[in-house]
């Protein structure tokens, strides 16, 4: 069995947010338990409803409570599945929605492109930004359009065990790049 690392004392426990949690529970929502956050968790699990309409009222939130959270005793089960629509349409739709000029500025912060002071745009990790092929980076050469990046492989000069190894490989991009070429989309970079 593994030795414990740690374990809060009693003054700390009793003193911790989720003691006075769990005698807020005990009060209002008849949860027994002291210092019993296996339960606790248990409990969450079980009635979740119950234990997020808690957290609402433990935490004083200012706003109007949804029916679902509202404090009961019976699970309201959702059968309805809907597709999540993703962090930049909320952010989008409430910055459109927003009527107040700070709720914009707040939102402006998230709907602005930047370029990644990590990786200067890029979208390569420090070990791909340090692969070279002749004398470019691979991101040198996915900035590249079609065209250019034909030139670049048909010139590509490799020592003989070099070429050897690569030989297959440029072979695929070179035709790739070709047929992007002849269906007339050699102004896109390779990165789009």
């Amino acid at each position: 069995m593994h030795k414990k690392l740690w374990e809060a004392s009693l003054s700390q426990k009793k003193n911790s947010n989720l003691a006075h949690f769990e005698k807020f529970l005990n009060q209002n929502f008849k949860f027994k338990g002291k210092y019993n956050f296996k339960k606790l968790l248990n409990w969450s699990i079980r009635k979740p409803n119950l234990f997020w309409s808690a957290v609402w009222d433990f935490s004083k939130v200012k706003g109007i409570k949804s029916e679902r959270y509202k404090k009961t005793k019976k699970f309201i089960n959702s059968s309805e599945v809907r597709s999540w629509e993703g962090i930049c349409n909320i952010f989008e739709r409430n910055y459109n929605n927003a009527f107040r000029f700070s709720v914009k500025r707040y939102y402006e912060k998230f709907l602005t492109e930047s370029i990644c002071r990590e990786c200067d745009g890029t979208r390569l990790n420090i070990p791909a930004r340090n692969v070279f092929i002749g004398e470019k980076s691979i991101s040198e050469i996915t900035d590249m359009n079609v065209e250019e990046a034909i030139k670049f492989f048909n010139h590509l000069e490799l020592d003989s065990m070099r070429k050897k190894i690569s030989e297959k490989i440029i072979f695929e991009i070179s035709s790739r790049l070709k047929f992007l070429n002849n269906v007339g989309l050699k102004y896109l970079t390779l990165s789009r």
